[in-house]
């Protein structure tokens, strides 16, 4: 469970993402408010991931915790539903091994979400920001992920949602309300983000943050997201 003296955790869920990991690590460390935690879960990876925790961890013993299990591969959303149920933080962010986070992205966030629970933690929250598309050398492709995907935060609703997900989980900070009850992830749900984000909408408040928080990065071994799809995996994702 989390120390109390954690306000916020970072979920960081790996799988061979020795290439870019400690770059993204590094970014993280270097957050302009330092209440927080990174509480790691690595999926079975077969690559030198593994090695880079634990060389992160024996330095910043305070900051960083590995979750060890005989789980093995599970896959994204039962990793992040694993480092869910591993937490009581006030706020949870999720964080892919491969992107960057700007400095303020927590201290944007938390500023952010804490207005939205205006003095009520009991009713579940979220914010999400957008993001600026990078390339594996660090080059800009796009300045904003919300303008590429022509998306606005009046698009945030349950039948929207329904069809397509809005909100990036990298971009998410969510407060324990909400992740108590979007506790178990069922197994059945693809993305960890779709299903958090469907609940708020259904059970709770959320704020778009009209500010790009995080570099996302597009590369070819990212099973998340890129840019261009062909008709048959456009296809296939709806």
């Amino acid at each position: 469970m989390s120390d109390s003296k954690f306000t916020i955790d970072i979920l960081l869920a790996t799988y061979n993402g020795e290439q870019f990991l400690a770059q993204q690590v590094d970014s993280l460390l270097a957050q302009t408010i330092r209440n927080f935690r990174i509480l790691v879960r690595d999926d079975g990876s077969t690559d030198s991931t593994k090695k880079i925790l634990k060389e992160y961890q024996n330095k910043f013993p305070e900051v960083i915790r590995i979750i060890e299990d005989d789980l093995g591969n599970i896959g994204v959303a039962q990793n992040f539903n694993i480092l869910m149920q591993s937490t009581n933080a006030e706020y949870l962010c999720f964080c892919d091994q491969d992107d960057v986070w700007l400095k303020n992205k927590l201290e944007v966030s938390i500023k952010e979400i804490q207005k939205l629970e205006n003095g009520n933690s009991t009713v579940p929250c979220m914010v999400y920001s957008d993001m600026t598309v990078i390339n594996e050398q660090d080059e800009i492709l796009h300045q904003s992920m919300w303008k590429i995907h022509k998306t606005h935060a009046t698009y945030f609703t349950f039948n929207r949602l329904l069809i397509y997900n809005i909100p990036f989980g990298c971009t998410m900070m969510i407060n324990q309300a909400l992740a108590k009850l979007a506790c178990p992830i069922g197994k059945h749900a693809i993305y960890h983000d779709h299903w958090i984000a469907l609940l708020t909408a259904a059970f709770g408040k959320f704020k778009a943050i009209d500010q790009q928080l995080i570099l996302l990065r597009n590369h070819a071994n990212n099973t998340s997201f890129r840019i261009k799809l062909s008709f048959a995996q456009k296809m296939i994702k709806i």
